[in-house]
């Protein structure tokens, strides 16, 4: 098994021919102030996996704060079918998170566990909007 694709987007999702279809790959948010409450974002995990993987996988995916805080985790399972004599099986794995609250700026990472082995970790960076740096016409405050 090995990870082909492990991101952040804005959308993602799968057309005919289980095509993955990714929008908008980032790693960096800006807020003005916390807590950060980010409106839909998608985490995309593509798994390739060898005909004698084939089966049921373990799968938990969970977020992270700089300190060790976990803030979400999801468990599931992963059905890895039987793809043609010699050829890959590709697994596509999108969870979209609607309304995901941050509780404070700093680093975050997502962590992709199959069958308790950590095989993705994708980042997320999380800082203030920079504060304006405009001058005034006047001198007016």
């Amino acid at each position: 098994m090995r990870v082909r694709v492990a991101v952040l987007a804005d959308y993602a999702s799968l057309s005919t021919g289980d095509k993955l279809n990714v929008l908008g790959i980032f790693s960096n948010l800006m807020a003005r102030e916390e807590p950060i409450v980010h409106p839909q974002m998608s985490l995309v995990v593509q798994f390739e996996f060898d005909p004698a993987e084939e089966g049921r996988k373990d799968l938990v995916t969970v977020l992270q704060d700089e300190d060790g805080q976990t803030l979400l985790n999801v468990q599931g399972e992963l059905v890895v079918g039987r793809a043609g004599r010699g050829m890959l099986t590709l697994v596509n794995h999108i969870v979209v998170l609607n309304g995901l609250r941050l509780p404070h700026f700093g680093n975050y990472v997502f962590r992709v566990v199959l069958n308790g082995r950590t095989e993705a970790e994708v980042p997320l960076f999380v800082t203030r909007v920079p504060p304006a740096t405009g001058k005034q016409g006047n001198g007016a405050v």
